[in-house]
Order: structure tokens, then sequence, then C-alpha cells
């Protein structure tokens, strides 16, 4: 019978399917299950006759295809629509050259657990997997684990590893930042960690955002032991300058006048339009203390106490921090608050954000100071 005259019908697949699954419910679930085989309008017997012609002409085995063409071809489509649509494909998936170079730094051995959070089709984690092949290890030991939160890319990302073989991965579909899904006991799970030397390579840049907040502890310890000969930039718009923490100590060179390497200051940032001017205002409640009234009164609440208690309990109250947060002074604080962004803020147009002490902002979250802020608010409104 010619090709033209077949009839080709998705039915009789069903059951191979049906038989497949069950051995691996969790690995592949959710991929074939829901799929309109038999729908004719979604798939006509037509099409699915071309797609079976087509994928005869094609060797389908893993050797004959790179480490990740799912992922690849994934990554094309993302692309086209991408590019279609005056975005660039980078903002929705990380290019395969930075996977690889950040695979080659973790250096992964046979045995070990390895995580990707954002794990997408599974690109990182199959290129981890080629990494062990590479260096002669038997990477069918390795624990694969990653979290996606889209439907389609976590039902490829299973798809991509069931077909390379392994047979010890969890790829859970979720929002990793909301939800993480990846629990043991009654935390998160814990995965192996990679510590010492990973590369002593003099072509490395490390970029690190916010470089204040994390080069004094254990991460930035660890980050310079693994990569002891990389040169380091240091983005920040807070450096800090203390004998504990020192960020021109970190990443301050000696020709670098004052430290920096390039600063765009608050000045620059204003000439250049990129910042509107901000005027800031100072908002000052005095504070009465009748220091007396307070002492007798102390004095009267803590009698039955011994001299040792009472000593205790006056160094705990007797605290700025404790007198601030009085429910009378909160709602003068909110009242101010209200009555300056009413006269001053809002009938000029401006924009207008309040930045509480330490003290008060302690307190703001109090119910009594949010709800006198509502009030106040909802009585402007």
């Amino acid at each position: 019978m010619s090709a033209s005259s077949r009839r080709i019908s998705a039915r009789p697949s069903r059951p191979h399917f049906a038989n497949w699954r069950p051995p691996n419910p969790d690995l592949l679930a959710g991929i074939f299950g829901d799929s309109p085989w038999t729908n004719r309008e979604r798939l006509p017997d037509a099409t699915l006759k071309n797609l079976i012609e087509h994928l005869s002409t094609q060797t389908l085995s893993v050797a004959n295809v790179p480490e990740d063409e799912l992922g690849n071809a994934y990554e094309f489509l993302i692309k086209k629509s991408a590019d279609d649509s005056g975005h660039t494909a980078a903002e929705f998936y990380t290019n395969r050259t930075v996977v690889h170079l950040m695979t080659q730094l973790l250096a992964p051995t046979a045995g070990e657990s390895i995580y990707d959070p954002t794990c997408g089709t599974g690109g990182m984690l199959i290129s981890a997997l080629v990494e062990v092949k590479r260096s002669g290890g038997e990477y069918r030991t390795l624990k694969l684990y990653g979290q996606e939160r889209n439907l389609i890319t976590s039902g490829i990302a299973r798809m991509n590893l069931f077909l390379h073989g392994v047979e010890d991965f969890q790829i859970i579909r979720g929002d990793t930042l909301a939800d993480p899904r990846h629990i043991e006991g009654d935390g998160l799970r814990k995965f192996d960690e990679a510590d010492g030397v990973l590369n002593q390579g003099h072509n490395i840049i490390a970029l690190v955002d916010e470089a204040h907040r994390t080069q004094e502890g254990d991460l930035g310890r660890k980050m310079r032991d693994a990569l002891p000969n990389a040169f380091l930039f240091g983005l920040t718009g807070t450096p800090i300058n203390r004998v504990d923490r020192n960020t021109f100590y970190a990443f301050g060179a000696d020709e670098d006048d004052k430290g920096y390497l390039s600063r765009y200051g608050f000045e620059a940032s204003i000439r250049d339009g990129a910042t509107l001017k901000l005027h800031f205002e100072p908002r000052l409640l005095e504070l009465h203390i009748d220091k007396a009234a307070i002492d007798a009164a102390f004095k009267e609440m803590t009698g039955g106490l011994s001299d040792l208690d009472r000593d205790s309990l006056g160094k705990t109250a007797a605290k700025m921090a404790v007198l601030v947060k009085t429910p009378e002074r909160i709602r003068r604080v909110c009242e101010d608050i209200v009555q300056h962004f009413q006269s001053k803020v809002e009938p000029n147009g401006f924009k207008a954000r309040s930045s509480p002490s330490t003290a008060s902002r302690a307190c703001s979250t109090r119910p009594n100071s949010t709800g006198c802020c509502r009030q106040r608010l909802r009585q402007w409104s």
C-alpha cells in the first residue's frame, strides 16, 4: 500500500504509552497522559502521518544528537518568539556557553547530588552529566534534582533526563522562591557543596553585585578559595569602610583613585536625568521625659522585688527604644506623616517616602500604629 493511501491512526499507540508510564509514574507524570493523541481536530491523520514518516528518516539515539537537543530546540523557539516580540532570548534562558562554564567551574564528580533551583529544560543538569562522562566518571551514579515553575518546561526537563539514561533524578514543578518543593524532614533539602579550589585559571573574571553585603563572611571566602586567581569586580552603591568590614580591602586596587575603578555618583545621576532630585526633610517630635515621676512609679510597681531583680528589670525597661514605642508617640508620628503629606507633598504632585528611624521602624508593624495610619489615610482619601 502506498504512503498516500495509508490511513494512520494514533489509537494503537495509546496502550504503549499506558504500559510505559506506570514503572516511572513520578518521573514522567503528565508528559503523555494529557496529550490529545486521538483528537483529530488537534492532530489530524495527515499531520500525524507526516510526523511519523519524517521521524522515520532520522536515527533517534542519544549518541547521534548533541547533549541537550531538546533544550536546544526549546531555546530556538523561545529565541524566535523573543525576537518577534522585541525582547532578547537571554531574558528567558541562560546562554549555553555560560552553562558549560558554570559546569566546568563546578567540576562535578560521580556520586554527587546536583540541584538546579530554576532548571528550565534541564540543560545544566545534562551539562553536569556530560562533564562527569568527559572526566571518566560513572555518570549514572549522579543524583540530579531541579525545580521549574513552567509546566511544559518541567516536562521537557524530565524527558531530557530520561532520554539521557539518568535514573536517579527528580524534577518538581513549582516556584522555587515562593514554594521550594525539595524538602527533607522539616527543612529544605541539603545538597553537596563545592569546596576547595575549583579553578586556578588566571583568565576568570567575576562580577559581584551588592559587593558590600556578601564578601566578608563564608560566601566571599569560599568564592576566593574556589577561584584563587580570578579577577574580581565589585559593584555596590554603598561601600563599607570599617575595621571589621571593608569593601575597599576586598576589591580595591592600589592604582585606583580612592579605591574606585569607576564611580557614578548621585549628582551625576541627577545630571543625566536618571534620578530625580530628592528633598530630605527630617521630622521632629519632641519626647518629654519626667524622670522623677518615672522613678516613683517604677519603685511602686517593683516594691515586691529584690534589689537584684529590680536592677535587672530597670536595665531592660529603661531604654530609649521602649519609650519611643509608646502608643501615644506612635499615634503622633502617624498623624504627623499624614498631615505633612496632605499639606506639602500631595498638593504639589510630588512623590514621597517616609524613612522612620530604627526604633520607629520596629514599631511600624504594631497593630495600633498601622491601624492609626490607615484610619488617617482613609479620612484623607
